[in-house]
Parts: C-alpha cells; structure tokens; sequence
C-alpha cells in the first residue's frame, strides 16, 4: 500500500519555520515576458512590474500551480501582505483524460503524475491550514475559476482585488496568464474595482534579474555548454530563501468561497491506467523508490538523501546507475511541482560543502541545477518552436510547424515500432528494462531517458521525436514541460546540441552501466538465466543457447526489432 506522509526531519522542520540563516539578497520583481501575436517568437515583456506590498485593506488571490510549498516562495510573501488572502489550486480539466489527449493519442497527466499531484496540493492546503489560513481546490479552466473568485470578492466588498502568482515560461502556461490579464481587465469595468495581476519569479535556481542575459530575448546563449560557462564565469549568485512565514492573513470563511472536493482520478478526472476496481496508481514493488506528494516529503526526502545516507559524497559516481533508491537524488518529482525549491537544495548543498565535504558530487548536484535552469531560459525564449518537429536551433530549415507530421499518416512499421518502445518489447534488453520501469512506476533514470530516446529516434527512425515526450509527459511522475521536452530536441539534433544530435550505443551503454545485468533482469525477469556479458546481447546467442536458460526465441524474448549495435560506430555514439 501507499505510504502516508514520512515524518519531516529537524531541518526539515527549520525550514517550514522560516528565518533564513542568511542575510538576503535585495528584492527585485519579475516583469513578466508573454508570449506576442507571432506564435513562434519569443516572449515580450509585460507593462505591470509587482509592487513590494500590498494594501492592506486589499484581497490577493494566491494562484498556485507548480510551486505547492511554503518555503521560499516569494509569490506568497507578497499575497501575504494584502489583509485578506485566498490560494487556490486548480485542476485544469482539459489536461486530463484520453478525450485531452495529445497529437500522439496520450492522456496529458497519467495516474502516477495526477496521484502526486494531489498528494502534494493536500499537503500544501495542510501547511496552509497550520498558518492560520487555508486552500480553495477547484475543478475546471483556471483563468473561468479566478476569475470567478475575483469577482466574487469584488462583490463581497473589496476595492482592490489582486491575483499574485509565479510566472511560468512555457507556452500553454503563459496563454493562460495572458487570458487571466485580459479577464482581469474587462472585470475591473465591469464592477468598477482595481484589478491587476502581479508575476513573480520562482521556478530556477539563478533568478530572471540576476542572469548575465536577457531571459526570453536573444541574449541566451546557444549552448548549455556556452551558458554554463557564462554564469559561473560572472559569479552569478544565488539569492537567499525568501522566509517562509509563521502566520498569514485570515482566509475569508464568511464569504463562503465555492471549493471543490479533491477529484477523483476516475470519475472526474477520467484518468487511464488505474488498478482497476480501486481509483488509485498503486506503487509497483519493484519500484526504485514510492514517491508521496507534498513539501513535507519533499523536504524529507532531500534531508535523508542529503545529511542521513551521506548521498553528495557519491552522487556524480552513482547518479547513472539504475533501479535502486539512493543511487541518485530523486529529487525530481518534487522540483517538478514547486514541493521544493531549486534555492533551498542549492543552499543546502553549499551547507553540506561547508560541514562535510565540497567535491565533484556537490558541484555536479548543481550543476544538474543549472542545466535544469538552461531548460527553463529556452523555454522563455523560443515559444511554441519548444514543440516543433524541426525545433529551435540554428539548424532548423524553413518555418517551423506544430503539425507538420500527421500521426495518422505514419507508416505502419513506424506504428509498430512505437508500440513495441512503449511496451518494452524492442529487443534491446537495457531499453526494455527501462521502458517497463517506466510504464509500471513513471519513473526512469536520467541515463535510461537518454538511452531510450536516442533509441526511438536513431535506432527505430520514428519519423516523429514529439511522439516519445508525448509519451514521457503521459508516464512519468516528475514531467516537466521544459526539461522533457527541451531534452528530447536536444537528442533529436534540432534543439541545444552544437553537433546536431546525441546518439547513444545501447549495447554499449548496458554493458556500461548495468555490467552485470541487475537492472535488466529486474525488469526482463525472463532474462535471468543469461549471464553477463550475453545478457546484453541475448539475441547474439543461438536458439539452441537460448532453449538451454528456457528462451523461446522471439517468444520468451523479443528478437530486435532493427539492428543491434554491437560497437560505437560513429564519434556521435556514446
């Protein structure tokens, strides 16, 4: 069964306390970039700039969506100085469902992903609740919902009605704050009060003022490498938490604020791929790791990882390796949905470095910070190229276009090919383990992700590289828009990579990081009698060597379905 809540450690404790240990940097707001009429350039930056406060005899509507915590959120710091504040969550409900499915036929939020996801806004209503205020939860379009709040409000007597949140940088995200200004706009004349929504910044590690660039503009280098260098060359720092609060304002009970109860997965959410009678995505047993939602766990996790197993001493050697809990951080799904902030680990990290050790495993724990941060600048800066066939990089030929391959019009082989990538049915041993691990718990290691998508993309030749982040963004329990899909292009050679495309030797890889072959027959138990090094390579045997550990050719285990590497053939292959 699914675990509850793990009890927050001390310094997780500290930190839902508030108090930054360090004196913090000066504020300085974020001028929101939204996306302008051509679809496919770069953001522009908004007129209102967020003030330092708030009136107080003002309502603030907390608008939460990837940043469901407490600690160091500075979006709450401001709605907290109006005199009445009101968060709410909203479960976008054209996100969910196979009848929302993307291009490809996939629902947008899988059962693991929607699962965490309320894990986490409950724990974010309960931190709420214990500071003296509370969460409104809601069903539906987000920009309807505020606005429906905002108006309430307004007739509930406030002058000065304003909606307070973090900026997001991806396309869909920044569409709907444009709509929101917009609604915002027609409701302050209609009801004659002051209106205005206020954007701050709080996704990335370097804030959007302090990078040695124009986030969203054509300052971005071209290059992680390029932007790595950059940064740590001008010393960017690294701003202080922003404290997290003891008390908030009151939530207005007596204006009896419709909320919603939490959805169910099935019924409202229409959700596939639950265990069937129960609506719930049960933990699998082999899992890595069973992630609970919430701030609480999130800072749990990263204290165990941190200062309980010593995991920063070992990280960079580790991090690869795949199916167990500690061989990397697991951080992800939490930095996905704002559970913890990338500035909270940093300062962590340099805390560990000042009482423990400073070495490549702490550098490299931000430098996947960083690289996360890079992820996020591009997605400000390129728009809807993001999910382009031909992408965003200098490479591309011609306009870019969202559609320009119809899933329908792929050839059937290529159909059979994804089908069989999705199941773990390709006969490449290490790309199916990884695909099952994928598919039975939305988890995957980072080296698996690169492996398996290099395979669908220069193995397999699907015609369609949009195919598999549909995929990613259905399955795994951590997606994040920009990273996943900011990845895949890189891999697809239309995106960050000055070589135009990152392809792995699968074969190679295995052999590398799984040399006995654990990870594989975890996943592909009926591989288990194949003893390493032919365990890579089962389909090398003959059907004689493989009726000997009781493989039934092309029965028991897929043959491949294309040509198996067997050594690096190109300077490109990893």
């Amino acid at each position: 069964m699914r675990r509850g809540p793990r009890r927050v450690s001390n310094r997780g404790r500290d930190l839902h306390r508030g108090g930054s240990r360090r004196g913090r940097a000066k504020n300085s707001w974020f001028s929101h970039p939204r996306a302008s009429v051509d679809p496919f350039s770069g953001p522009r930056v908004i007129e209102q700039a967020a003030p330092k406060s708030l009136p107080p005899e003002s309502a603030s509507i907390l608008w939460l969506r990837n940043d469901l915590r407490v600690c160091d959120h500075e979006a709450l710091a401001l709605a907290n100085t109006s005199g009445t504040m009101v968060p709410v969550f909203i479960f976008d409900t054209s996100k969910f469902g196979i009848k929302n499915a993307s291009p490809w036929g996939f629902q947008r939020n899988g059962p693991f992903r929607t699962v965490f996801m309320i894990e986490s806004v409950k724990d974010m209503q309960q931190n709420l609740r214990l500071r003296g205020n509370d969460m409104l939860v809601r069903q539906g379009d987000p920009v309807t919902e505020i606005l429906d709040i905002a108006k309430a409000l307004a007739e509930s007597g406030f002058d000065s009605v304003n909606v307070v949140a973090h900026k997001e940088t991806t396309w869909e995200e920044t569409k709907d704050e444009d709509a929101l200004q917009a609604g915002l706009k027609r409701l302050a004349q209609e009801t004659g009060k002051d209106m205005e929504a206020y954007w701050l910044w709080g996704s990335t590690m370097h804030h959007v003022d302090d990078v040695p660039f124009n986030p969203g503009g054509p300052g971005l280098p071209e290059t992680f490498t390029a932007y790595r260098k950059l940064v740590e060359g001008k010393k960017t720092p690294v701003r202080e938490e922003v404290p997290t609060p003891e008390r908030l304002n009151p939530f207005p009970m007596e204006l009896r604020l419709r909320s919603d109860r939490f959805p169910s997965l099935r019924n409202d959410l229409q959700v596939e791929g639950l265990c069937d009678p129960l609506d719930h995505a049960f933990p699998h047993p082999l899992g890595a790791m069973d992630f609970v939602g919430g701030e609480s766990n999130g800072l749990d996790r990263m204290n165990e990882y941190i200062w309980d197993i010593n995991g920063l001493e070992c990280y960079k050697e580790t991090r690869n390796d795949s199916g167990k809990r500690n061989f990397s951080s697991k951080f992800s799904p939490w930095l996905a949905l704002g559970c913890i902030s990338p500035r909270t680990l940093y300062w962590q990290v340099r805390e560990y470095e000042q009482k423990k050790v400073a070495n490549d495993s702490t550098y490299w724990m931000l430098f996947e910070l960083m690289t996360r941060d890079y992820f996020r600048w591009v997605s400000a800066s390129v728009g809807t190229k993001l999910f382009a066939v031909n992408g965003y990089s200098g490479r591309s030929v011609g306009e870019p276009s969202l559609f320009d391959v119809n899933p329908a019009a792929v050839r059937p082989i290529h159909r059979t090919r994804l089908q069989k990538w999705i199941e773990g049915k390709t006969g490449a041993p290490y790309i199916d383990a990884s695909m099952r691990e994928l598919a039975l718990t939305g988890f995957m290691s980072n080296r698996g992700r690169q492996n398996v998508a290099s395979f669908l993309i220069h193995d397999l030749e699907f015609p369609d590289w949009r195919a598999g982040a549909e995929y990613f963004e259905s399955v795994l329990i951590d997606h994040d828009v920009a990273s996943n899909w900011g990845n895949w292009a890189y891999l697809a050679g239309v995106g960050s990579d000055p070589r135009g495309g990152r392809k792995f030797n699968v074969v190679k890889q295995s052999k590398q990081y799984d040399p006995e072959g654990w990870f594989i027959t975890r996943w592909c138990p009926e591989l288990i009698d194949i003893p390493p090094p032919m365990i890579h390579e089962p389909h090398l045997l003959s059907s004689e060597a493989l009726k000997e550990v009781g493989i039934t050719e092309g029965e028991t285990y897929p043959t491949p379905i294309v040509r198996l590497p067997t050594a690096p053939s190109s300077q490109k292959e990893q």
